[in-house]
């Protein structure tokens, strides 16, 4: 089985890359030997983790979006890790194409696309979010008041639905910049919800904010539908989805007993 995902791999590289280096075809073609659980479209290399995926960006060293499922596994009641020392490089992509320590100083944090608080199930869970195809540079006070809170409105939501489908991505622009070696600031970070319970859509949420430190950090001021994501970010989300224009905040019942 895994010759033959590795065959698969190897005939869409030959097919749909137009490789322009050396370099990079020695790139993708040591990716495949790897592992077989990594593919490659363009400038994009889809990551296939144990309980997530990352669409990671060669060319700005950063995640483009990851996606999950945020199930009853995912609940607090279920934490039994502890948050790991510190980022790593992932291993399923060379170290020249991602990010070290040294690349990050303040004003910017090293943002979780996947949250690590939502992996902690386990201890290898959790750790598997700690690395730096899963972050990119969030400026601090963004990262540890207005993220945390849209962060914490996911788990919650997660109390009253067996099942939502996250994504959380970035978006760069012309005003976009580097640090480190070549690492990108995005300019936005967003993150869209679709509910389900009992296998059956109920609805979809989206949020965007700037990367920035916020003058508002109450989170129904940066809602948005996954329509208009859609056509931000180009990225296709939650196909046949009816809900895709609401964006309305859905309110938790945890905070709703809580008013």
């Amino acid at each position: 089985m895994l010759m033959k995902i590795f065959k698969s791999h190897f005939k869409l590289v030959l097919l749909q890359s137009k490789l322009k280096t050396q370099n990079m075809k020695k790139l993708i073609l040591s990716i495949l030997l790897v592992s077989s659980f990594i593919s490659y479209s363009q400038k994009e290399l889809i990551i296939q983790k144990q309980n997530y995926i990352i669409h990671y960006s060669i060319e700005n060293k950063v995640p483009i979006y990851t996606q999950y499922y945020f199930t009853e596994k995912n609940r607090k009641k279920n934490q039994v890790a502890e948050r790991s020392a510190g980022f790593k490089q992932d291993p399923l992509v060379p170290s020249d194409k991602q990010a070290t320590n040294k690349d990050y100083a303040r004003p910017y944090d090293k943002g979780h696309l996947t949250p690590d608080d939502d992996m902690k199930f386990s201890t290898d869970a959790e750790k598997e979010t700690m690395i730096f195809t899963n972050c990119a540079p969030q400026f601090w006070n963004f990262n540890e008041v207005l993220w945390r809170k849209i962060e914490n409105y996911v788990r919650d939501l997660g109390e009253d639905y067996d099942t939502l489908n996250v994504i959380t991505g970035i978006i760069v622009d012309s005003s976009s910049k580097y640090i480190g070696n070549k690492i990108m600031v995005p300019t936005y970070y967003y993150k869209a919800i679709q509910i389900k319970m009992n296998g059956r859509e109920l609805n979809t949420i989206g949020f965007i904010c700037t990367n920035k430190e916020p003058l508002n950090t109450t989170i129904e001021n940066f809602t948005i539908s996954v329509n208009k994501l859609e056509k931000s970010t180009k990225i296709k989300m939650f196909d046949n989805s009816k809900y895709k224009d609401n964006n309305v905040l859905i309110i938790p019942h945890i905070r709703k007993k809580n008013k």
